[in-house]
């Protein structure tokens, strides 16, 4: 049998009854959309994070302290000194005129009859431009103003919306934790997939420090390095430095949390990997099913054509050909399941991208992976039949009326 007979014939069974068709395809359709979206929302979230990460600078370290191991030690410790700041820009490879202390909390923030609870952040002023913070109205603090600790702060929009949605904010007083702030600043819409800025305030870390949260510690540090130093041996070189300058002596246990760029992406890639494979393979149960739909319907077209099988046999078509011809409208069912699911997984998974704050994006990955599982199903489930119709002794399929 020719190539394009074998096509046409396969046409031709398709399409001979549409209704039937169309519903063991919806099978298919939904899993591979399932599967196309899934494996496209999960690639746009790992690439977004690590857009976001590597937004924040080049060569950064992220400095914590492990709030669960130095309350189960007993040590004092409070968060980074400037003694511990001292020690770390004295490591070769550190870029000393970036190294960055931030703290953060959660508090009531009060204007006139309203009140709510947002995020209020407290950073140094230079680290507005590595953060890449941008000002929509008024301005943001000065390093002045950080020296003098001045109770001034910078709102997210959607603190100005909660407070300020038909007056301007600036030079309004809020209170933070019963305490008077001058806002001075709006910033402009700033939200990533790790992080959203909006519903922030912030404030000079002295401020922070002597109205709210009473200590002269940092519980975080931004240090930036230079190129061509080793990420492992500067975060060695700095653990130690850490653990000197604060008078503990290492005994195996690790109260300072060292993360790079890399560690933080792979870290939230990893999670992000996870459920998506989750996700891919609950879809993929559906298209399990819609196998076996493929299956009996191919067995119920083998039973329907045994006359024709067995009369294209006796005219000398060989098994090969008649296992092919069966296994070809199978494949033709799944991978026209494939075309509509692919298609379907696109424009859902871009709908939804945008709602997840995430970077729209076609994945290749995921459309070749649901090309090739749509066509692995009409295969695997398209071999029985197949083989069934093949191995008919002519003279019995001959012999049904």
């Amino acid at each position: 049998m020719r190539f394009l007979d074998l096509l046409q014939e396969t046409y031709s069974s398709v399409t001979a009854k549409k209704g039937r068709t169309i519903l063991t395809i919806l099978g298919i359709v939904i899993g591979i959309t399932s599967v196309t979206a899934i494996l496209t929302i999960g690639e746009a979230a790992q690439k977004s994070i690590k857009g976001d990460v590597e937004s924040f600078g080049n060569n950064v370290l992220f400095i914590d302290l492990d709030p669960t191991k130095i309350s189960d030690s007993g040590k004092n410790i409070n968060g980074f000194t400037n003694e511990n700041i001292s020690a770390i820009k004295k490591i070769s490879g550190v870029d000393t005129d970036n190294v960055y202390k931030l703290d953060s909390a959660n508090y009531d923030i009060k204007y006139k009859r309203d009140d709510a609870i947002f995020n209020t952040v407290g950073l140094e002023s230079n680290l507005q431009y590595q953060v890449k913070l941008e000002i929509d109205q008024g301005k943001f603090f000065t390093t002045e103003q950080e020296r003098n600790a001045q109770k001034v702060a910078i709102i997210g929009p959607d603190v100005k919306d909660e407070f300020f949605k038909n007056e301007t904010a600036i030079g309004k007083i809020i209170k933070i934790n019963d305490t008077n702030f001058e806002v001075i600043g709006v910033t402009k819409k700033k939200q990533l997939s790790i992080q959203n800025f909006n519903n922030m305030i912030f404030m000079p870390i002295t401020t922070m420090g002597n109205y709210l949260t009473g200590r002269n510690e940092a519980l975080e540090l931004w240090v930036y390095f230079k190129d061509g130093y080793d990420v492992t041996d500067l975060k060695d070189n700095i653990k130690q430095a850490l653990f000197k300058s604060s008078g503990l002596k290492y005994d195996g246990i690790d109260y300072f949390k060292i993360t790079s760029q890399d560690d933080a992406v792979q870290l939230t890639s990893n999670i992000t990997s996870i459920f998506t494979s989750l996700l891919a393979a609950i879809a993929a149960i559906s298209l399990l099913v819609s196998g076996i739909g493929i299956m009996n319907m191919m067995l119920r077209i083998v039973a329907e054509r045994t006359k024709e099988i067995g009369l294209r046999k006796a005219v000398g078509a060989t098994t090969f050909e008649i296992s092919v011809q069966f296994l070809m409208e199978s494949i033709a069912l799944t991978l026209l399941g494939g075309i509509f699911g692919v298609g379907l997984g696109v424009l859902l998974s871009n709908l939804v991208i945008p709602l997840m704050n995430l970077k729209g994006l076609i994945s290749i990955n995921a459309i070749m992976i649901a090309f090739f599982v749509s066509s692995a199903i009409g295969i695997i489930f398209g071999f029985y039949p197949a083989r069934r119709a093949a191995k008919m002794n002519p003279i019995d399929a001959l012999r049904i009326e």
